[in-house]
């Protein structure tokens, strides 16, 4: 009995997915026999030709040139689409439908109507920089903050109040230089170019390893974390050990602690630590001062594991774009940008 349910379970579940696959807007591509793949349409379409099969169960297209427009209700079983059409006349047609992530077939007495998904154009909001309310708003989350931290410290008498205060001094100086000073966000924005690179080397590596021999694309059931961003993350964490080889990033991470350690005054692990979180992940920046773990204060160890909280590590990164922006170049250098800058202002912040 257990094993009927899970057959009628599983079949009511790949109906239930195949039917949220066909729902949407779609554009007319061709109208040819199933036996050629290019040629003359058999009725010609124009450019403003769709149709829009909605989750209510109707649906609507529109043929321009030979002034038809059909709508009625669909339904969906197995492979077979029944259109049962209320206009132009009253009548049920039945068509085999096969559908990819970006494209859908119906064929019916061997004639093929091929459809493209219809871009959906993303609202922009334009928003007015920075305001009284945002700078108020950052405030009082930093206020917030110190005052949690406040109430829940062991030894409050001990808080040294000019080491917080040269904290967030460096992390407003920090953001002054990075989204006002030119040079600066030129650079933060060229490094944030070299990421979207990289996600593209990835992306590219996932098509060839993933992609269906029949449509050339990424088929909607693979399009989930494990297929589109897990190689991106593991990609870049290796990329990321080879520049730890290379020696390139231990001197990006000695110059920033040194940087920390004259100016807030931290210890030697410390600093090490905070800015080893700016490109390593949790797991990755203790070692870089494992000789001195065991003899790290309580203090220390805090500052070690709020500051890999706090920042973002490389390959992590490197999916937040990927999540963020989608298949433009342009949002995903912004984003890359901004999180970058998060990461490197957020070092001397978590310190404190």
């Amino acid at each position: 009995m257990r094993k009927y349910y899970l057959i009628i379970t599983f079949l009511f579940v790949s109906i239930s997915s195949f039917s949220q696959d066909i729902i949407g807007d779609w554009n007319f591509f061709s109208i040819l026999p199933e036996t050629m793949e290019t040629g003359e349409n058999l009725k010609p379409i124009s450019e403003g030709d769709a149709m829009q099969i909605n989750e209510d169960g109707s649906f609507h297209y529109e043929i321009a040139h030979a002034d038809l427009i059909a709508e009625g209700s669909w339904e969906l079983n197995e492979n077979l689409l029944s259109f049962n059409y209320t206009l132009p006349k009253e009548m049920t047609r039945i068509y085999q439908v096969s559908v990819s992530e970006n494209s859908l077939v119906l064929n019916e007495s061997s004639i093929n109507y091929a459809f493209t998904k219809s871009e959906i154009i993303p609202e922009v909001i334009v928003t007015s920089g920075i305001t009284i309310n945002s700078i108020s708003r950052g405030i009082l989350g930093i206020v917030s903050l110190l005052l949690i931290a406040f109430l829940f410290s062991r030894n409050r008498k001990g808080i040294d109040w000019m080491l917080v205060a040269k904290g967030l001094g460096i992390q407003i100086i920090f953001a002054i230089f990075i989204l006002k000073v030119s040079i600066v966000s030129s650079s933060f924005e060229f490094v944030g170019k070299i990421f979207t690179k990289i996600i593209s080397f990835t992306q590219d590596g996932t098509m060839f390893l993933f992609r269906s021999f029949e449509t050339g694309t990424i088929e909607s059931p693979l399009m989930n974390f494990v297929v589109m961003i897990l190689p991106t993350v593991i990609f870049f964490s290796a990329l990321t050990s080879l520049f730890y080889y290379w020696r390139i990033i231990p001197k990006i991470v000695y110059g920033f602690a040194w940087l920390m350690k004259s100016t807030m005054g931290l210890s030697g692990p410390e600093s090490v630590a905070a800015a080893g979180n700016i490109f390593l992940g949790q797991t990755e920046s203790p070692l870089l001062v494992k000789p001195y773990l065991d003899k790290m204060t309580m203090s220390e160890m805090m500052c070690l594991m709020s500051g890999g909280m706090a920042t973002i590590a490389g390959g992590v990164l490197a999916a937040y774009i990927g999540f963020l922006g989608g298949d433009d170049p342009v949002q995903q250098i912004m984003f890359a940008k901004h999180l970058l800058a998060a990461s490197v202002m957020s070092a001397p912040a978590a310190v404190v």
